[in-house]
């Protein structure tokens, strides 16, 4: 009997050690996750990213809030959300199509504030009316939400609220009246990039990058149809070096 339990408080101590080790692992992959690093190689660039990919599971519900997906512009990389109160992220994708464009803001208090509440993230973001190529700095006297939603669709559209950089034409025919959008019934309910419209992001790090987002449909097709998979971003942006606001490529 004694033999017996013994054998068992060895098993037991063996589990436990595993256990610690293992915790141990996922703890120091955490940690070795690169923290931005301001290397120059990032700034005053073009960058183009394609197929980051949101949440494709609520197919069946056009109007469906999507998972959050977070983007390091920094990094120029995905970014788990385990990492949501850290600077590890820049700009967060939520809502219909995870088309509302929020930024990594820490110190806002109130309910609506940024995913990034209460971490260390100085971001923000705000969305002009001037194309991507024409933008070669921040304006004068701009104003960044540190709101969750930030910006998304246009009230030229379905679920539209104010100034958006994209459009959802729920019947597939805006293009006849607003000039972008869809041209059938074939088009109805599909999201399009306004191209007359730039992002502008106040990175976690608080560096400030210029951002358009091209398509949220697979491969960024120029005719998207209903059932085309998204969302699957393709966008483009530049990041100003650290200390400045100029978007001019180098």
């Amino acid at each position: 009997m004694r033999k017996q339990l013994r054998i068992q408080w060895i098993w037991a101590a063996a589990a436990i050690v595993l256990l610690g080790m293992s915790a141990c692992s996922k703890d120091n992959e955490k940690d070795n996750q690169p923290e931005p690093s301001g290397e120059a190689t990032i700034y005053n660039k073009l960058i183009t990213v394609s197929n980051f990919t949101g949440d494709t599971s609520s197919l069946t519900a056009p109007d469906a809030n999507r998972e959050v997906i977070f983007y390091s512009l920094e990094l120029n990389k995905p970014c788990p959300e385990e990492y949501l109160l850290t600077n590890r992220w820049d700009v967060s994708f939520s809502g219909v199509y995870n088309t509302s464009i929020g930024g990594n803001y820490g110190a806002d208090p109130s309910p609506y504030a940024s995913l990034g509440k209460g971490g260390p993230g100085k971001g923000g973001v705000m969305i002009i009316d001037t194309p991507f190529s024409k933008l070669t700095s921040v304006p004068a006297n701009v104003t960044f939400s540190t709101r969750m939603a930030g910006f998304g669709l246009d009230a030229d559209g379905a679920f539209g609220e104010g100034l958006g950089w994209a459009i959802y034409d729920w019947n597939g025919d805006l293009r006849s009246t607003v000039g972008i959008g869809g041209a059938g019934p074939d088009q109805a309910h599909t999201c399009w990039a306004r191209p007359d419209r730039t992002i502008i992001v106040r990175t976690a790090l608080g560096n400030y990058a210029k951002l358009r987002i091209i398509s949220l449909y697979k491969d960024a097709p120029d005719e998207p149809k209903t059932k085309d998979p998204a969302p699957y971003f393709t966008f483009e942006y530049v990041i100003a070096a650290p200390g400045t606001m100029d978007f001019t490529i180098k």
